[in-house]
């Protein structure tokens, strides 16, 4: 299993979809279950690393990001890279945006 390095804005990014689901949306317990599911899925990947995939091969700031689809809540995205001792999670995003504006929007890749 390979060590988990969480980019320090994705705390924010699960905050972000959890009040807007508990408190925008007014459905807390399925926000408190998207962000479960979200969080189990950094687990998955520490496991599991390979499973994502690889969307932007001819972007070169996006080549190496991987994506994976949140079970059970396949609007929500977790990109990461994989490294030889140690999966980074760079970002959790809703799925229906312009994701790879979105991702090099969020300044995460310096």
């Amino acid at each position: 299993m390979k060590r988990l390095d969480l980019h320090l804005e994705v705390e924010a990014d699960l905050d972000r979809i959890w009040n807007w689901l508990a408190l925008e949306q007014k459905v807390q317990e399925a926000a408190d279950c998207v962000c479960d599911s979200i969080e189990a899925s950094f687990h998955l990947l520490a496991a599991h690393p390979g499973i994502g995939i690889i969307r932007w091969k001819n972007n070169p700031d996006l080549a190496d990001v991987r994506m994976l689809v949140v079970p059970r809540y396949h609007n929500y995205l977790v990109f990461y890279r994989e490294l030889p001792d140690v999966v980074q999670i760079i970002a959790v995003l809703y799925g229906k945006r312009d994701l790879p504006a979105r991702l090099l929007e969020t300044g995460r890749f310096d």
